[in-house]
């Protein structure tokens, strides 16, 4: 299923709503939670070129977009990816998974009609346009870490803590 994913997110002259259709066809809903971790892994260790990363972080978002963030599975993920973007002497990604992955937190993108490589095209050559200092302007992680914190569900005693109960065996 692998190779069906990498096709889904590998035709950058379709709209975003035409590849998460696609998606949403491969992948029904019981295993869209799997193809959602394949695409986590994926964005980890960098085995994507630049439009597919935009096209699997639109499908990260697409996929529980309608539900509670608490029963997001892929935010952490989103949350490190854009917590990277803040490190401009090292961050070597493109100014247009920068803007999605802001997007993703700040209000809900309206992507679906538009072609990917000319929005990418369009983000790259804006971002261009833009003086130094407001292309580099870092984005407050904190708000959507602690938002995305306050949504989880509580757990008790020490497992907050990730400490697990421990049983004495009688010998």
């Amino acid at each position: 299923k692998t190779q069906t994913l990498l096709e889904v997110i590998s035709d950058p002259s379709l709209t975003f709503e035409k590849c998460l259709s696609g998606f949403q066809k491969a992948f029904p809903k019981p295993q869209q939670f799997r193809a959602g971790y394949t695409l986590c892994y994926l964005l980890g260790e960098d085995a994507l070129n630049k439009s597919q990363r935009i096209l699997s972080i639109y499908l990260l978002y697409e996929m529980y977009r309608k539900d509670k963030e608490s029963t997001m599975p892929f935010n952490a993920k989103l949350l490190e990816l854009l917590e990277e973007s803040n490190d401009f002497e090292n961050y070597n990604r493109s100014k247009a998974e920068r803007k999605i992955l802001a997007d993703c937190f700040t209000f809900v993108p309206k992507l679906g009609n538009k072609v990917v490589e000319d929005w990418i095209s369009k983000i790259e050559h804006d971002s261009e346009n833009e003086n130094e200092t407001q292309k580099n302007d870092p984005i407050d992680i904190k708000v959507y870490n602690k938002a995305h914190q306050e949504n989880m569900p509580s757990l008790k005693g020490f497992e907050h803590l990730g400490v697990k109960p421990v049983l004495k065996d009688k010998i």
